[in-house]
């Protein structure tokens, strides 16, 4: 089934992300927590390829650079993709 790995990704991609802090410790400021209702910075609209995922996502980032990011905004699904049917856009990993 091919919907399967595509959860193997978004989990991965989760650990990762909330391995980085997993000390409890705040994000610096100025990075959104975009599960407690902090939201993209206005005119900002550089988004990334999620990869194989047919995910695209915004993430924190400084000059490129995403290493304070443990959150990604899905911003787009493409359609016949992996992640189509499980993943909207909107939803936060």
């Amino acid at each position: 089934m091919r919907r399967f790995p595509i959860a193997c990704v978004i989990a991965a991609v989760t650990v990762a992300f909330c391995a980085a802090r997993s000390d409890g410790s705040e994000p610096p400021p100025g990075v959104p927590d975009l599960t407690r209702g902090g939201t993209v910075p206005g005119g900002v609209r550089h988004d990334w390829n999620l990869g194989p995922t047919g995910l695209r996502g915004w993430m924190h980032c400084d000059t490129l650079v995403t290493k304070d990011a443990r959150q990604i905004l899905v911003t787009r699904v493409d359609e016949g993709s992996p992640a189509d049917g499980l993943v909207r856009v909107g939803d936060v990993i």
